[in-house]
């Protein structure tokens, strides 16, 4: 199970409120692309449980709170999360028999949504309102060619090799707590396991596979126009960039790369076919184009009112006299925030902000997009 920070399980997105009583005591939650199941044994401790959709679809056949837990326990996914507020920080306690008699009576029906306010009939499904993400943390490459060999030139491994972990660094950017590992081949098929675990000696950042994914998907299609608004993304363009490097060698050679989830569910094909190389010349000339643009920029001063900031997410929102202003942070104010040495007394609140405004130009000198990038701030 991921371990929630203090500030992670306080602010937590709520999607259902089974119970409430001053705060919520029974709810489901959505954090970090994980759905949570919190149920309350006191003031300071919770039950804890990750749901995938599987799990949440045990929940809407019965909506019975006690048989629900009970099945999580079962399945070893049931922990004690302990909340310490004066220090603001939380811990883990795994399940034992001494936690049984805060399980609710078997007659805990869920019959409400406290959130929505809204009765919780027999056929409601919990799942159709929830998100359940790709799990794409970790990360399965399979290399097929059309005899079905499990031979290959290594000429062929290195590129696929330098493909992951070039994408993985065009992901990953700066510092970042995740680490790319691999797991042993299986025996008689050629497939390489990728997966990212936390660091805890760095800086803690959510990131995984899903861009890749995406692309190479994008790359795939053939049944309507090319999202050609992908290569305006820096992080696109780059890991447009590296399967072209891959592409030649899998057209060469007759290769095929399939990734697989954690689940061993297909999420993206990866070959020499005509389709994809056509695709690729596509990006690669609105890339072209793209770079034919012009950027200037200025740094302003503004006073205004910080209406919200997500340093996880990296963007605020500052309304000024003039107008509203969204952007991101720069690079060194994120990681100010990030361990507190700088921080927002509160929201809304005044400060005077600097600001680096970029401005982008295409080749007729007409203005395309304006980007705000906060580099620091005082209140």
């Amino acid at each position: 199970m991921s371990m929630l920070s203090f500030s992670r399980a306080i602010n937590i997105e709520y999607k259902f409120i089974f119970e409430y009583y001053d705060r919520p005591l029974s709810f489901i939650g959505f954090v970090d692309n994980i759905n949570y199941l919190f149920h309350f044994i006191d003031d300071e401790n919770f039950f804890i449980a990750e749901m995938n959709i599987q799990e949440v679809e045990k929940l809407s056949e019965n909506k019975n709170i006690s048989d629900f837990l009970h099945f999580l326990i079962d399945e070893n996914k049931v922990s004690i999360i302990n909340f310490n507020y004066d220090l603001e920080e939380t811990c883990y306690k795994d399940f034992d028999e001494t936690f049984e008699r805060y399980i609710p009576k078997n007659d805990s029906l869920i019959d409400y949504d406290i959130l929505s306010e809204r009765q919780i009939d027999a056929d409601f499904r919990f799942e159709s309102q929830l998100v359940f993400p790709i799990e794409t943390e970790q990360l399965t490459v399979r290399i097929l060619d059309n005899d079905n060999s499990n031979l290959y030139k290594f000429s062929v491994i290195e590129n696929v090799m330098k493909y992951i972990n070039d994408s993985f660094n065009f992901i990953s950017k700066s510092d970042t707590n995740k680490e790319l590992m691999m797991s042993p081949f299986t025996v008689g098929s050629f497939k390489v396991n990728f997966k990212l675990f936390n660091n805890p000696n760095l800086i803690e950042e959510n990131i995984d596979f899903s861009s890749l994914i995406k692309i190479i998907n994008e790359l795939n299609t053939s049944d309507r126009a090319l999202d050609l608004n992908l290569a305006e993304n820096t992080l696109n363009s780059e890991l447009l960039g590296s399967v072209d490097s891959l592409y030649e060698v899998l057209k060469r050679e007759g290769i095929q790369l399939q990734f697989k989830d954690v689940n061993n569910l297909n999420l993206a094909e990866l070959s020499g076919s005509p389709l994809i190389g056509h695709n690729l010349s596509v990006f690669k000339d609105k890339i072209k184009e793209l770079n034919q643009e012009k950027l200037t920029s200025e740094t302003i001063v503004v006073d205004g009112d910080i209406r919200s900031a997500n340093v996880q997410r990296n963007s605020f929102s500052l309304v000024t006299v003039e107008k509203v202003i969204t952007g991101r942070f720069d690079k060194n104010l994120r990681v100010e925030l990030r361990e507190k040495s700088t921080t927002f007394t509160k929201f809304p609140s005044s400060i005077t902000a600097t600001i680096k405004v970029e401005y982008k130009y295409n080749e007729n000198d007409e203005l395309i997009s304006t980007t705000y990038t906060m580099m620091s701030f005082s209140q």
